[in-house]
């Protein structure tokens, strides 16, 4: 004897009451398929039973009745939709022609899975509609064993595959998520003649698409609700595998901050040894003018094979990337003036690799070229290296940068414009917006404090550059 909604309603474990479109209630039901799809009658056919937590249900009262409709019109028998769940508020024009096309309309309780339903559907049925429905449990068990036990390394789609005989792929993926034109509809569904294949769409993926090829040369037929089934999981596996891109993006770019901001804590270091592969290749640190799509070119990059991290700041964009000339040329496709730090081999060489990466950048600025590397670029008072740096800051500068920070003086602030305006005094003052006296009074505290002096040729140049290597390598 064939399911039907009173029967389905009268089963206490199907959580379930019609609410709408009663003179329906004894059709005959063959099978019951959730469906988020706007149009399920593309998907479902006659004496389908849609299940739906309601997404896909307009808000409109137009909506809702071109929904009755359009169901009913292809035989669908009726709607179960999942209670307090996503449904917008069942307008009266919904409820109205549901009664009139006597289209069976289901509330199912919040805490019953749909699944609940379709089973009592199957075991109505005959024995190929009960194998349908245990293909469709042991798809949803694959999905399962990869989503909620993170303990198993399983690839989800290989387990579907095994699972229903076929060999399931994704083409034309997130790869190319900016390609400008979706897939034309006309080629999905479609079998190759020489494989058998079939390509069906991604929901919510309008670029990509799933093949499923046999496994065997002999194989049964995929049914409509399969292929709906496959379509949902290969969205729910490029949906994961997008989160999972924007959160390492995410955490690469905190990365980076943490070092262009002087942060040299364990975790940073813990963080950077889980993310890149020191101990196996080197690295480059590059520095170029912003780019409005750092995510774009750490998917790029990921791609290709490469680790890296990209942070975006200010008017210029950080990338730590393998030292290869693939991975350089992926990058300046995306950077313009890109300054290439040495290679580093260590957590220790980042904070270097920064400096010499800023210098570089600077020098590609100034000469308008697409990379310089910093082993090719223009003489610099600099030190190389951020050791060396720290020790030119702490002999020239650290009396200076203590005292500013303990009172909040502007002696270091007072040396540099004084030195950019070549030792001027009115025009030092001028651009400080204090009086000429004051100024002087703060180089006298300079040279007290430092032990250098402002007259001496040799001072000046220490002071300069230890002011240079302050902006770069802190």
């Amino acid at each position: 004897m064939a399911l039907t909604a009173h029967l389905l309603t009268e089963i206490p474990e199907c959580g379930s009451k019609i609410i709408a479109g009663h003179g329906g209630q004894y059709q005959p039901i063959a099978w019951a398929h959730s469906c988020e799809e706007p149009e399920p009658w593309n998907w479902l056919g006659a004496t389908h039973l849609v299940m739906t937590t309601g997404l896909a249900i307009p808000a409109d009262a137009a909506g809702q009745r071109r929904y009755v409709e359009e169901c009913s019109a292809h035989g669908i028998v009726g709607v179960a939709i999942g209670q307090n769940m996503n449904a917008p508020k069942l307008t009266e024009a919904f409820l109205t022609r549901a009664n009139e096309l006597a289209f069976i309309v289901i509330l199912t309780q919040r805490e019953i899975p749909f699944i609940v339903l379709s089973r009592a559907i199957a075991d109505s049925e005959q024995r190929n509609e009960r194998e349908r429905l245990q293909r469709s449990n042991r798809l949803y068990e694959a999905v399962l064993l990869t989503t909620v036990d993170h303990s198993k390394d399983v690839n989800r789609l290989e387990l579907v595959g095994a699972t229903i005989g076929y060999n399931v792929s994704i083409i034309n993926d997130y790869k190319q998520e900016d390609a400008s034109e979706p897939i034309d509809d006309k080629k999905s569904h479609t079998a190759q003649a020489a494989s058998d294949a079939l390509e069906l769409p991604i929901p919510g993926f309008p670029q990509a698409l799933v093949r499923l090829t046999p496994q065997e040369p002999q194989h049964n037929p995929l049914e409509q609700g399969i292929r709906q089934h496959i379509s949902l999981i290969a969205a729910l596996d490029l949906e994961q595998k997008k989160t999972e891109r924007e959160k390492a993006y995410r955490q690469s770019a905190a990365l980076l901050s943490s070092f262009i901001d002087g942060v040299e804590t364990k975790d940073v270091e813990q963080r950077t040894w889980a993310m890149l592969d020191f101990e196996n290749q080197s690295y480059y640190i590059a520095i170029g003018n912003r780019i409005s799509n750092g995510i774009r070119l750490f998917h790029e990059l990921l791609d290709a094979g490469f680790r890296s991290a990209v942070y975006p700041q200010g008017q210029t964009t950080h990338i730590l990337c393998s030292a290869t000339t693939e991975a350089l040329e992926i990058v300046n496709k995306r950077v313009q003036h890109l300054g290439v730090s040495n290679s580093i081999r260590s957590v220790k060489d980042v904070r270097t690799g920064l400096g010499q990466a800023q210098l570089a950048h600077q020098s590609a600025v100034e000469r308008q070229m697409s990379v310089v590397y910093f082993r090719e670029r223009k003489a610099s008072i600099v030190p190389n290296s951020a050791p060396d740096a720290d020790l030119l800051i702490e002999q020239t500068l650290s009396q200076l940068l203590q005292h500013d920070k303990q009172h909040g003086s502007e002696y270091v602030r007072s040396l540099r414009v004084f030195l950019e305006e070549n030792r001027s005094w009115n025009v030092a003052a001028d651009k400080l917006h204090v009086h000429k006296q004051t100024l002087v009074y703060r180089m006298r505290r300079v040279t007290e404090m430092s032990g250098l002096r402002l007259d001496q040729t040799a001072d000046v140049a220490l002071f300069w550059a230890a002011l240079e290597a302050l902006d770069v390598y802190r």
